[in-house]
């Protein structure tokens, strides 16, 4: 209650009783609330995890894949049938599947009683004792009982095929008679009107009966070049589609009825006395969708042949999940089981069915299929009592509740069982209900039974709040290779810079082998092999990493640590490391157009020099200022070597061509000057080999250059290397298996060369298709390609099989020039540059080497021309900070 709301309460008249009664209220409520401020932040693994339960529910798909083994099962010898079926093309079948239909289930039970009395009387068996059984079956009351006074089963069943067309014709023209009068009455109609709108059948058959769920016009009416092709179709139907008890049992297994000219009648007969009310109603559909399809046909040969070739399927999409239901109300009821599970204790017993556990799991089909047994029980060992009748539950249902105290007995039951469905499931749950306190035991679970989406899940968010993990007990307890597991991942979120994060990766190791160290300090040195040491700056090293006894006892990696530091004003280290973190491209100075009156004036645009260092998300298109340098630079060229960034030549802030090496180490941002160019250069190349930065000819105060010299970053000095066969500026080059490929240059040379760094020559490659100069070259996965160029429409071209192909042709509409490249997997990015003279483009380009697609991306943040661009690693939280001096680090 605020104070101005008990300010006007005090005002009011009343007694002080009352005004009491309200302030004690109003005290009451206010440390209520305390109370609930102090609980909520501690609820949060309590409700999480204790009283958080998740289902497991697959009973669509589950039923579907169940019915296809179950059918599997039959076709392939009958395995585990139990219900024999009287019919030279019948294949045996599961009572538990045909009792889904329990007429048709009682017609196969009467007919194989009936034989078995014949087989009883007589030791022969002749054709007149199946046509006895037959009159059996209509004699043994079974129409009576399904109320069909007129019909007479057996007769249709056992016929011979001459009387089985007799009545189909017969039918046919009871059928057409009806249509014809129908479509006197209604009109003509199309063949879905057909479909919906059936005429009433005789003797009422389809009185209130739905259409069919869902069927399909398998065969339609075709030209007479598709006639062949159908009649093949048609003699490759199953031999068994014309038997009617075969084609509803199947329909129970597949859930589909083929229905044909020749079935048509006797599987609506046959379904009409099961009671199958949609298959009947598929039938009578069936002769309607027939009429339509064959009536504008001319002659009564046209209408035959069409009639032959018409094949309608009826699916019924609902009934696996129907028949998984059956199945489980059978198991409840004890019907038709023939397999007992058992715990160890003996104190559950589950009566199932052999055939549903056999298809529902790959470990009951090898226990029932291989195990010799003397009674019908299985004892199955290991398992809680629960849990086994939780698994049971879900081969009947395909659905299982998980909670926090039930799901590792159950991950390790269906694990054993190899119920996939369940051990998924329970991942997801714990997934689901990840925190800092569980994590770890997650991820020992995830790595016990296999499962890479919970192992990916764990250490995604063990990354994102590394610092906190490592705080729990649970942490200490990892083993050496839970832990480097951890510790190697390029995706931990770490404190900004690098330098600062790998220190706290040190402290860990520290930590987890002071845990346990009698039984650890032997593995200190692999363990301490997941600390990236070049990526800590040298005075950490030097105060923190020097001094610890438990470092330098360990001579190897004293070693290690001492090279590490000697090595850091080199910028090389023996055993170089990458950063952590997913590549970005960063972007280094150029050319940016400038508001400027008296340029406007004279009809051109004025540009400026930048010294601004940026990075881009291809992903994402953010733009993010990473740090400054300390000059303006244009036309000049980047490289990135480990953790470094070296920034080379090009034109100063006062225009001049410069001859500075700047190095900017990413791990903790800081410049550092490196040993001048031997020659003033811009637009030139530079390339990284072997270790060593090769600066390749350009443009110097004197003109064009064909020299090349190199980088020696341990002895810190630039040497001479072999010289271009020519001189040349404005050029492109990359490196394609240890080889620099220099291409093109001013004006629109169309030459190519390669050099070997081992042998200090170059030698001449087939020249590009069109000359080019201050266009972009790159190499993607062992192919150089070449893009753009000023002074004409952009093209990309790669040197394939020793001659260049054009990969993107010219685009007439598009020129660029100058923009900053770099490549990341299967892309090249093109970042701004020239579309004309002082005409600079915001557009970043996206060219993707597979598809051969070229398209805008994004725009940049700053537009730019004649930057320098390249490829780094850095770690997500460098999106946050920014590194603000330019300051040079110490010498």
């Amino acid at each position: 209650m605020s104070k101005s709301v008990l300010k006007g309460i005090k005002s009011l008249k009343i007694s002080h009783s009352s005004w009491k009664k309200l302030e004690d209220s109003a005290l009451e409520t206010k440390n209520k609330l305390k109370g609930i401020k102090k609980l909520i932040p501690n609820m949060g693994n309590l409700t999480s995890s204790h009283h958080r339960q998740h289902y497991i529910e697959n009973e669509n798909d589950y039923s579907t894949e169940l019915m296809y083994k179950l059918n599997e099962l039959r076709q392939n010898g009958g395995s585990l049938c139990d219900l024999p079926v009287d019919s030279e093309d019948c294949l045996p079948a599961h009572s538990a599947v045909v009792s889904f239909q329990p007429a048709l289930f009682e017609l196969l039970g009467t007919m194989n009683q009936t034989i078995a009395v014949s087989m009883e009387n007589t030791e022969t068996v002749e054709q007149s004792d199946n046509t006895e059984a037959s009159q059996d079956i209509t004699d043994n009351g079974l129409v009576s009982h399904l109320q069909v006074d007129q019909l007479t089963l057996e007769n249709d069943l056992t016929s011979n095929k001459e009387s089985a067309d007799d009545v189909e014709e017969e039918a046919g023209k009871v059928k057409t008679v009806e249509v014809e009068k129908h479509d006197n009455e209604n009109g003509q109609t199309s063949e879905t009107d057909v479909a919906d709108n059936a005429p009433e059948k005789e003797n009422d058959i389809c009185d209130n009966i739905a259409p069919p769920l869902a069927a399909e016009l398998i065969t339609e009416k075709n030209n007479e070049g598709d006639v062949a092709v159908n009649a093949d179709e048609i003699d490759n139907m199953p031999k068994n589609i014309n038997d009617p008890v075969e084609v509803l049992i199947n329909f129970l297994y597949t859930s589909h009825v083929d229905i044909t000219q020749t079935n048509a009648v006797r599987i609506r007969e046959l379904a009409f006395q099961c009671g199958m009310d949609d298959v009947v109603a598929a039938c009578d559909e069936f002769d309607q969708v027939l009429l339509a399809e064959t009536e504008s046909l001319a002659t009564d040969e046209e209408k035959e042949t069409a009639r032959a070739q018409f094949r309608y399927r009826y699916s019924e999409p609902t009934l696996p999940t129907k028949m998984l239901r059956h199945f489980n109300a059978k198991r409840i009821s004890k019907q038709h089981t023939d397999i007992a599970v058992v715990s160890e204790s003996g104190k559950v017993r589950i009566d199932a069915h052999s055939c549903i556990l056999a298809c529902g799991s790959n470990f009951f089909q090898s226990l029932i299929t291989t195990t010799e047994r003397d009674n019908e029980d299985f004892v199955i060992s290991d398992i809680d009592e629960t849990v086994l009748e939780q698994v049971l539950d879900y081969i009947y249902t395909g659905r299982v509740s998980v909670t926090s105290h039930t799901v590792a007995d159950l991950m390790r039951a269906s694990e054993k069982m190899q119920l996939l469905a369940i051990v998924d499931g329970s991942a997801e749950f714990l997934e689901s209900i990840l925190n800092v306190n569980n994590c770890i035991q997650h991820l020992s679970v995830a790595i016990e039974y296999k499962h890479d989406g919970l192992k990916i899940a764990c250490h995604k968010f063990i990354s994102n709040h590394f610092n906190a993990v490592t705080r729990t007990p649970d942490f200490m307890t990892l083993s050496v290779s839970g832990l480097m597991d951890i510790l190697t991942s390029n995706d931990l979120e770490l404190a900004f810079p690098v330098s600062l994060g790998e220190m706290t990766i040190y402290n860990t190791v520290k930590k987890w082998i002071s845990h346990d160290e009698d039984n650890r300090k032997q593995q200190l040195e692999e363990v301490m092999s997941s600390v990236r040491f070049p990526l800590i700056c040298e005075r950490k090293l030097v105060d923190q990493v020097t001094i610890d006894p438990m470092v330098m006892e360990n001579e190897n990696l004293c070693k290690h640590i001492t090279e590490v530091i000697s090595s850091k004003p080199m910028h090389v280290f023996p055993q170089p490391v990458e950063m952590r973190g997913a590549d970005y491209i960063v972007t280094l100075g150029g050319s940016c157009q400038v508001d400027d009156v008296t340029s406007h004036e004279l009809g051109y645009s004025a540009v400026a020099y930048d010294n601004h260092f940026t990075i881009y998300d291809p992903p994402t298109g953010r733009f993010h200022e990473l740090a400054l340098m300390n000059e303006t630079r244009s036309l000049h060229c980047v490289v990135a070597c480990e953790q470094f960034l070296f920034v080379v030549g090009g034109f100063d802030s006062y225009s001049c061509i410069t001859n500075s090496v700047y190095c900017f180490d990413l791990s903790t941002g800081t410049w550092d000057t490196m040993p001048n160019l031997r020659v003033k250069r811009a637009c030139f190349s530079l390339h990284v080999v072997s270790g060593y930065i090769y600066a390749v000819g350009g443009l110097t105060p004197n003109g064009y250059t064909a020299s090349v010299e190199r980088l020696d970053r341990r002895k810190k000095t630039w040497e001479l290397a072999a010289s271009l066969p020519d001189t040349r500026y404005g050029h492109a080059g990359c490196v394609v298996d240890g080889n620099i490929i220099i291409s093109g240059g001013a004006p629109k040379k169309d030459s190519v060369f390669s050099y070997n760094p081992d042998k200090n020559e170059w030698n001449k490659l087939p020249p590009l298709n069109t000359g080019r100069h201050s266009h972009s070259m790159v190499e993607v996965k062992g192919q150089p390609y070449v893009l753009g160029g000023d002074g004409q429409p952009f093209s990309i071209e790669t040197l394939q099989n020793n001659k260049w192909t054009v990969r993107v042709p010219t685009l007439a509409n598009l020129k660029l020039f100058l923009p900053g490249t770099a490549v990341i997997g299967d892309d090249i990015f093109l970042l701004g540059g020239w579309r004309q003279e002082n005409d600079v483009s915001p557009d970043i380009w996206r060219f993707n080497t597979k598809s051969g697609v070229l398209e805008r991306k994004h725009e940049m943040s700053v537009p730019r021309g004649s930057g320098a661009s390249c490829t780094i690693r850095i770690p997500s939280n460098y999106w946050k900070t920014k590194f603000t001096s330019t300051k040079m680090a110490p010498n």
